[in-house]
């Protein structure tokens, strides 16, 4: 039965009976209101799964295992190291979270402020640990710093065109920028808990 058939039915089924024949209609109006915030529900709650299955699968698959049971690999990552020691003396101070750019570049994001290209010195290394974040060492191995947590370095920002700049301006993790911090030594690097 369609509305319009229900409709006529209600209100001679109304005529009938000692009541109000509007009321037929307040009460189609809440049947409607009634399937209205249904829809609604649904198509608010339609976009929430399918983001969270999304993620899921997104999750699932970053940790899936390779072939050989170890755990697949998350997106390279790379330093800007520095070509020499250029044993220049720095008296600045860069401190921040270690950041991995969305190029896979290692630099550092002081609180408050823009991502800042780091010229790493010459012999350290980045490679993701098991949770799949970056992990700075030095040359002998150590490590020294982790993704996202607390980083402290001196040294200077040199002018990625100067000639005392002790590494390839036009490499990748320079980030296009006209200057860049050339890291002399760790103060702290805190950013690895064990």
């Amino acid at each position: 039965m369609d509305e319009q058939a229900l409709r006529e039915a209600l209100r001679s089924e109304a005529a009938e009976h000692a009541f109000d024949p509007a009321a037929v209609g307040r009460a189609i109006e809440r049947g409607r209101a009634h399937r209205r915030r249904r829809r609604t529900a649904l198509l608010a709650v339609a976009p929430v799964v399918a983001l969270t299955a999304a993620g899921g699968v997104a999750a699932v698959l970053r940790s899936e295992p390779s072939d050989d049971g170890t755990e697949a690999a998350s997106a390279p990552v790379q330093l800007l190291t520095q070509l020499t020691n250029p044993g220049l003396v720095f008296d600045a101070r860069l401190e921040g979270a270690l950041t991995v750019t969305d190029d896979g570049c290692v630099a550092i994001t002081p609180i408050g402020g823009a991502i800042v290209p780091v010229a790493w010195p010459p012999e350290w290394t980045v490679q993701r640990d098991e949770d799949g974040r970056a992990v700075v060492y030095d040359p002998r191995g150590g490590a020294l710093a982790r993704e996202d947590g607390p980083v402290g370095v001196g040294g200077g920002m040199v002018n990625a065109a100067a000639e005392a700049a002790a590494f390839d301006p036009a490499h990748p993790c320079a980030l296009g920028a006209s200057r860049v911090f050339q890291v002399a030594e760790p103060l702290y690097l805190l950013g690895f808990g064990r």
